[in-house]
């Protein structure tokens, strides 16, 4: 079994986020260390290599991916610590009956376009103007071939492809998807129940740094623990927009999950993802009882999101000649905001499981909302869609400086702080802490061993096959 405390002490110590730059030099380091096995696996849309790393053989075999979500760097950091722990012949990870495997960085594409807020010191409106995510079936982590229903998608990005060849390589045991949350609490998905007392130290390890979280992830989604819920799958998503839109595969906009892929081809993996927030929002009283009512709260928030929405569907039709069609951007903004109008009466693209007939008709959000859920629906919540649709404004940018573009810029500018400062409002400056970035690495690496040690315990129970 891994002492957990020994790595947490001897994780190196990080500046500030890992940047691609520094996670491809390593790689390229330990491509001449004969100890490590290193592969070019694909390559992205910019002729990135995509890289599989091997170390050390052992009858489990877990696999780190990193940047699942080009937006979530956090896991930059844990495959840079455990990868320089393994060169450095760290023996508390070594003399474990494991073979190591990364890919440690899935889409480095999207992950170069959110440097100019990840490579900084973090704030909201920094964060904001700088973040990229591609719309979902463009996403490493939300490409996989899928069939379900009236699904059936076989479009996969080139870091899915990637994750596919090594998957079926590797047939991993352990499967430590790399994602990160932005704002609010801390909390888990896992594949399989790993058992009550490692549920119990990954809830341990979350309140130790102040994170757990304020709300259940979704109402009524599967607990294994405290703040451990059952991973859903696509199926599960799907068959629960399905009694609420008319085509539930409009809404998804994309295929399956690593996880899901995994579970496709029989690979009996346990997956994991630890959700870390890059800002904590005190717990302080999040039970108490508001009196606003939550259905109310919703709608309202709904409202504003499609007003900001028609706002950039008017600013497109005045520059839509201009814009830099070959811009990354625009590739997100053309999908995700202008065809997204079709199904914008219905719901959201950033929350497509809150529609608006969820909102009306569910008799359990006609109660007044604790202030836990105020602050999800209004702030966490209208902060995403604020990131999502600054993209068209890094579109503007990225586009010729026509009269026409520049005017828009300035427009949408006064529009976008406006709505940041509506939200800011909603926020005591001593409900919110800004994590360090050597506190998510250290919890992220700590709760992926833990679930490694429920593995390795298993395989010693289970004896010699």
């Amino acid at each position: 079994m891994i002492d957990i405390s020994k790595i947490s002490n001897v994780t190196p110590k990080f500046e500030k986020l890992c940047s691609i730059q520094k996670l491809y030099t390593l790689v390229e380091e330990l491509s001449h260390d004969d100890r490590f096995r290193v592969q070019i696996v694909g390559e992205s849309e910019a002729s990135i290599p995509l890289h599989h790393i091997q170390f050390g053989h052992g009858s489990v075999k877990a696999l780190f991916v990193g940047f699942p979500h080009c937006d979530e760097p956090v896991g930059g950091m844990t495959v840079f610590s455990l990868l320089t722990l393994l060169k450095e012949n760290c023996e508390e990870l070594i003399r474990q009956d494991i073979e190591w495997h990364f890919i440690p960085c899935v889409d480095p594409d999207g992950a170069k376009l959110n440097e100019g807020w990840s490579q900084q010191a973090f704030t909201l409106k920094n964060f904001m103007k700088y973040f990229h995510k591609q719309q979902l079936k463009d996403q490493a982590d939300a490409s996989f071939p899928i069939k379900y229903k009236k699904m059936d998608f076989n479009q996969p990005t080139a870091g899915a492809k990637a994750f596919m060849r090594v998957a079926q390589e590797v047939r991993p045991d352990f499967h430590f998807s790399l994602h990160n949350a932005m704002i609010g609490g801390g909390y888990y998905f896992l594949s399989h129940d790993i058992g009550k007392n490692q549920c119990q130290q990954l809830h341990q390890l979350l309140k130790d740094h102040n994170m757990s979280p304020q709300l259940k992830y979704v109402l009524d989604i599967e607990e294994y623990g405290d703040a451990v819920f059952k991973l859903p799958n696509i199926g599960e998503w799907y068959d629960r927009l399905e009694p609420l839109v008319d085509d539930p595969s409009e809404i998804i906009n994309g295929g399956g999950t690593s996880a899901d892929y995994l579970r496709d081809i029989d690979i009996d993996t346990i997956t994991f993802i630890s959700e870390l927030p890059y800002m904590i929002y005190s717990d302080k009283e999040q039970g108490e009882v508001t009196t606003d009512n939550l259905r109310q709260l919703m709608l309202r928030v709904d409202a504003n999101s499609k007003f900001l929405k028609s706002v950039i569907l008017e600013e497109w039709e005045r520059v839509a000649s201009d814009l830099n069609q070959k811009s990354p951007f625009y590739k997100k903004v053309l999908p995700y905001i202008v065809h997204g109008k079709k199904n914008l009466q219905e719901c959201l693209p950033e929350f497509p499981i809150h529609t608006i007939r969820s909102i009306l008709f569910d008799a359990s959000l006609n109660r007044l909302a604790l202030k836990s859920e105020k602050f999800m629906y209004c702030v966490r919540g209208p902060y995403a869609v604020l990131c999502h649709n600054y993209e068209f404004v890094r579109l503007l940018h990225d586009s010729e400086q026509t009269p026409e573009v520049k005017a828009s810029i300035e427009r949408l500018e006064l529009l976008f702080d406006t709505a940041l400062d509506e939200i800011i409002e909603h926020i005591a400056p001593s409900d919110l802490n800004i994590l360090s970035v050597n506190t998510l690495v250290k919890v992220q690496l700590s709760s992926g061993l833990i679930v490694l040690n429920a593995i390795l315990e298993n395989k010693l129970k289970d004896g010699p096959q």
